[in-house]
């Protein structure tokens, strides 16, 4: 009996605002926008953090705050690097 590893299709709704985002970053990365998605769920998969059951709504608020202030550093970054290096 074979075990078929292929990548399952899985449609995913998500504001236009966030998809712009990851856009920007699969952009930056030279990834496609599902690959830049699977790449972010690994991350987040292989991080260890603790899934939102195991936390408080304070803690999840700073969560998502932190996150969110993280995600926008590393995209500010990334258009500032390509930016410099379109411009040499």
């Amino acid at each position: 009996m074979t075990t078929d590893n292929r990548p399952v299709p899985f449609s995913l709704r998500i504001e236009p605002t966030m998809r712009e985002k990851i856009e920007s970053l699969a952009r930056a990365n030279s990834r496609s926008v599902n690959s830049q998605i699977v790449w972010m769920l690994d991350a987040y998969l292989d991080s260890g953090l603790p899934s939102f059951e195991e936390v408080d709504e304070p803690t999840k608020e700073e969560f998502k705050k932190i996150a969110r202030e993280v995600f926008e550093e590393e995209v500010r970054q990334m258009v500032k690097e390509k930016l410099a290096k379109a411009n040499q």
